[in-house]
C-alpha cells in the first residue's frame, strides 16, 4: 500500500474529526482500523500496514489540536468478523471514522450498517461493482481510497480495443484466483469487465462473452478450452497474474480482429 493512499485516508479522518483547531482538553479523534491480523500475508495486512499508518498519523497530528487515536481489530478478511468488530467498537464507544475493512465480503456490511451509526468508512478496497452502482443507495458514507480501479480497467480495455478496430471481447477466469490478495479478486474483476462492456455501445462492442474455469485444475483440459471456447473467433492472452497482455494481429487472427482476455491463475 502506498504512502500516498493512506495520506488521503488519513486527510478524511482529519476532516471528519475536524479541522479547525479546538482546546487541547477535547476528546481524540478515534480511528478504528480493521484489518487482517492473524492473517500476516496479505499486502494490507496489519503487520504491514501498522508501520505507514504510524508514519502518517505522526505526520498529520500537527495539523490538529485533537490527538489522533488509532486501534487495531482483526478484520480476517471475512464478512463476520469484520462486521463482528465494527459492532464492538460501536458498542464501546463510536469511533470517529473506520478504517477498513479491505476485502470486499468483510468491507460490505460495515460499510451498509456505518450509515444508520452515521459514521464514515474508509477502504483502500471495495473493489466490486456494487460498490459503485449502488454506492448513493447502499454505501453512502463509504470512500475508496485504493490504488485498485476496475472501471478504469475496463476502460483501458475499451481504448485498446478502439485503438486496434476490435469489437468481440471473450473472458476466461479462474473464480478463486488471486484469492490470496482480495477473495474472489478474479471474479470481482472479470464480472466489472463483462458487466462495464456490456454498457458500451454496440458499435464499440458487438460481442462479448465469458468462460469459468474448473475449481479443480485437474479437470481443466486447455486443448478443449482453447478449441471450443476460443476456437477460430477468439485469439490472445490475458494474464491475470502477470498483468502481460498480448494481442493477435488483425493478419494474424481468422476471423478479423479480435481480443481474448485470459484471467487465469497461473497453473
Amino acid at each position: 500500500m502506498r504512502l500516498r493512499y493512506l495520506l488521503i485516508a488519513i486527510g478524511v479522518v482529519v476532516t471528519v474529526g475536524g479541522g479547525v483547531p479546538i482546546p487541547h482538553q477535547e476528546p481524540p479523534v478515534n480511528l478504528a482500523v480493521l484489518l487482517p491480523i492473524s492473517d500476516d500475508q496479505r499486502p494490507f495486512s496489519a503487520v504491514r500496514v501498522r508501520p505507514a499508518v504510524d508514519l502518517v498519523v505522526g505526520r498529520v497530528s500537527h495539523l490538529l489540536r485533537r490527538r489522533l487515536r488509532v486501534s487495531y481489530r482483526d478484520s480476517n478478511c471475512s464478512e463476520v468478523y469484520g462486521i463482528n468488530e465494527a459492532i464492538n467498537y460501536f458498542v464501546r464507544g463510536p469511533p470517529d471514522v473506520y478504517f477498513g475493512p479491505v476485502c470486499d465480503y468483510a468491507v460490505a456490511p460495515v460499510a451498509r450498517q456505518s450509515f444508520f451509526w452515521d459514521i464514515s468508512v474508509v477502504s483502500v478496497g471495495a473493489l466490486a461493482l456494487d460498490f459503485l452502482i449502488k454506492r448513493r443507495v447502499n454505501y453512502p458514507l463509504l470512500t475508496r481510497a485504493g490504488p485498485v480501479n476496475l472501471v478504469a480497467l475496463a476502460n483501458a480495455i475499451l481504448e485498446v480495443m478502439h485503438v486496434h478496430d476490435w469489437r468481440r471481447v471473450k473472458l476466461l477466469y479462474e473464480r478463486q484466483a488471486m484469492s490470496d490478495v482480495i477473495p474472489p479478486f478474479c471474479h470481482l474483476a472479470s464480472e466489472a469487465v463483462y458487466y462495464l462492456l456490456e454498457s458500451a455501445t454496440t458499435e464499440r462492442v458487438v460481442g462479448k462473452d465469458y468462460y469459468k474455469f474448473d475449481p479443480d485444475p485437474l479437470k481443466i483440459n486447455f486443448d478443449e478450452v482453447l478449441v471450443n471456447e476460443v476456437g477460430h473467433a477468439f485469439a490472445g492472452t490475458y494474464s491475470c497474474n502477470s498483468l502481460s497482455i498480448k494481442f493477435l494481429s488483425q493478419e494474424q487472427a481468422v476471423i478479423g480482429p479480435v481480443l481474448w482476455l485470459d484471467f487465469v491463475h497461473d497453473v
